[in-house]
């Protein structure tokens, strides 16, 4: 898993409250990328970081969009024993101008400080 190029947004994503583990990452030949997490769903905190994430990554304003998106993925629940076992989430760009690094400094940015306190995502 060790990709130098998500170096700073794996460390960004692991600082966040909720996150579990990263469960992979990955790019093409046309600099479209993505990295996928999961967050412990039973955390006080995990829907406020869902809220801030999507609202920083898939519309932050009209005026300053980063053309990322943030979803949640998931195998076909049948076989994937509920959305504690399964349930994911993916920051994913299609732009070759948006590297990781770049969606790690926004996110830094624009994220509660401190990152890792769960406080500061419930006062939001």
């Amino acid at each position: 898993m060790d990709k130098p190029e998500f170096a700073a947004l794996d460390a960004l994503i692991t600082e966040v409250p909720a996150v579990t583990d990263i469960v992979g990452h990955g790019s093409d030949s046309f600099r479209c990328w993505w990295i996928e997490f999961r967050l412990d769903q039973h955390h006080e905190a995990a829907w406020n970081v869902i809220q801030e994430i999507s609202h920083i990554l898939n519309y932050a304003s009209y005026d300053e969009q980063l053309k990322t998106t943030f979803k949640p993925v998931s195998p076909p629940p049948y076989k994937s024993g509920g959305p504690e076992q399964s349930l994911s989430w993916i920051i994913e760009s299609h732009a070759e101008e948006v590297s990781p690094d770049t969606c790690a400094t926004w996110l830094r940015n624009r994220l509660p400080e401190p990152i890792s306190d769960s406080s500061a995502w419930m006062q939001q």
